[in-house]
């Protein structure tokens, strides 16, 4: 990152991250001092999540300011969309190697572009020199009653999946290889749309949800694993972008995506609306544990480290 006018830390607050967007109603404090105070309503639960992206690791240097700032909000955003719960504030750490207007203004741009979109309130955070990283932490607001959570999949259930999997995954790797990236790929690896709206949906639909943003098979085996339960997974039903294919559009990652498992009645009531919503049903929840991979002819399959091994009865 090349370095262009440098400001000090407390000069790039005021300029780029201050009173960026209007103060929700419940912020009693925010920027500029130690703490941020917020006001909660008696009957609300805070969620909280915490994402960090660095440099070489979660994006490329060659990766646009903008994009950087809307992906950092992005995945904490996701986070809390699989829980269903309403964004509301954010906290953001940012290590900087230089003070970097330009990049900083573009930075800005991108991540506050998804907070007005989202009516997310920048509450507090820190900026400091050393190799480049973003430190999210998002908080939003649900009632006890509508939590999402990983441990509450019931045998019988529905399993079901939003979006095509697999354009993150395919903009990734052809990065990775200084090869082309199909606008569609690239567009879903730098600008993921977290399902916020989606996840509040589900708050009277769904038993048990995740984002997908480590690939479908290992998210959804962590809300397995957490219910205690087992599922078979119809591969020729899970919604893949086109040049992917099914393995791996499913172990991919990086699709910020929504993993739900809805009961039986839920699904027959809610059919049309999880139609709307892009929802895809891919599977159910059994009760012998593990998850089971079936193809199109009903073939068994087991993914490994190499790829599938076929047990054909």
């Amino acid at each position: 990152m090349k370095s262009n006018n440098p400001l000090d830390e407390f000069s790039l607050i005021s300029r780029y991250f201050d009173k960026k967007i209007k103060r929700r109603k419940e912020v009693f404090l925010g920027i500029g001092d130690d703490c941020s105070l917020i006001k909660l309503k008696s009957n609300q639960l805070l969620a909280q999540t915490t994402d960090t992206l660095v440099e070489n690791t979660h994006f490329f240097p060659s990766m646009p300011a903008d994009a950087v700032g809307y992906k950092a909000l992005a995945v904490s955003l996701s986070d809390l969309a699989a829980m269903g719960a309403q964004p509301a504030h954010v906290f953001l750490s940012l290590t900087l190697p230089k003070a970097d207007r330009q990049w900083v203004q573009k930075f800005c741009r991108g991540f506050f572009k998804l907070a007005n979109q989202y009516d997310v309130d920048l509450i507090g955070g820190n900026l400091s020199r050393g190799p480049l990283s973003i430190t999210v932490q998002a908080q939003g607001y649900i009632s006890k009653k509508d939590i999402l959570r990983r441990d509450a999949a019931k045998v019988g259930d529905y399993i079901f999946v939003s979006g095509e999997l697999g354009h993150a995954g395919l903009a990734l790797r052809h990065l990775r290889n200084t090869e082309t990236v199909p606008k569609k790929s690239l567009r879903s690896f730098y600008y993921p749309t977290p399902r916020v709206a989606l996840g509040m949906h589900l708050r009277k639909i769904a038993n048990a949800a995740i984002d997908i943003s480590d690939g479908l098979v290992l998210d959804l085996s962590h809300i397995l694993d957490a219910s205690h339960v087992g599922a078979t997974l119809q591969l020729d039903k899970v919604p893949v972008a086109k040049n992917a294919g099914v393995r791996f559009a499913i172990t991919a990652g990086e699709d910020y995506e929504l993993c739900f498992t809805v009961s039986q009645k839920n699904t027959k009531k809610y059919q049309l609306l999880l139609r709307r919503l892009g929802c895809v049903c891919i599977g159910q929840v059994e009760k012998p544990p593990g998850l089971r991979l079936i193809d199109k002819g009903g073939c068994l399959l087991q993914l490994s480290g190499t790829g599938y091994q076929h047990f054909c009865a």
